[in-house]
């Protein structure tokens, strides 16, 4: 659980939620792979292909969430080893799903359709998997969220109403980003301008994954990276 203090405290004024909504708003709008997943997907497939995605990279983000609640995320912070083997698996994944996008960036424009998108299933666990390939994730709501709890208040409702607007605000954000490179799509509808971006966003999962692993490995070895 998070370890807060039981005294009384005032509830959470306007104040109070204006800093967690202005801190929640800046990480969702950050770029980073979900961002670069959602306007991938957006692109190829339109916004419904990224709605399955975008569903799957909050599902992901709950479940960070609630590992942080029940203290795994104290688990990792203490275990050096456990959060560098979560951080090698993620960024795994990322090189893996890099290579995936680059093989698969000379579609034909009507192979783009979207009767042909993937299975939602399939789009899903992409967003879910790029959401909990960040273990960093945990350590920020471990961080976070304790600072909006109220320790002589109900657990559950607070940390409820905390990510339910941290879902709303991630779900919206990375729709956003979507419509914006499907937009993109229209205006430059070439496949060879659609294959240099999904080129793109490939080499770019490819070297985040890269560099954490080089990262983790430079630590695990005692030399700063």
């Amino acid at each position: 659980m998070f370890p807060h203090p039981r005294i009384p405290r005032p509830p959470m004024t306007a104040a109070h939620w204006g800093l967690y909504l202005s801190i929640v708003l800046a990480s969702t709008l950050s770029p980073g792979p979900a961002v670069l997943l959602a306007m991938s997907n957006g692109a190829a497939w339109g916004c419904r292909a990224s709605v399955f995605s975008t569903l799957g990279n909050v599902a992901g983000l709950v479940t960070l969430a609630v590992a942080a609640l029940i203290g795994i995320g104290g688990v990792l912070a203490a275990s050096g080893v456990a959060y560098a083997v979560l951080q090698l698996a993620g960024a795994a994944y990322l090189v893996y799903l890099g290579v995936k996008k680059w093989r698969a960036a000379d579609m034909r424009p009507e192979a783009a359709r979207l009767g042909d998108m993937p299975p939602p299933a399939s789009l899903f666990t992409q967003g879910l998997l790029v959401a909990l390939s960040n273990p960093k994730a945990i350590l920020f709501f471990l961080a976070l969220l304790p600072q909006f709890i109220q320790g002589d208040r109900a657990l559950l409702p607070q940390f409820a109403a905390l990510t339910s607007v941290l879902s709303i605000f991630s779900f919206a954000a990375l729709m956003g980003y979507s419509m914006l490179a499907r937009a993109g799509r229209r205006l430059a509808p070439g496949s060879g301008l659609l294959a240099v971006a999904n080129r793109t966003v490939a080499g770019i999962f490819v070297v985040l994954g890269v560099s954490m692993m080089g990262r983790i490995v430079l630590a695990a070895s005692g030399v700063s990276a």
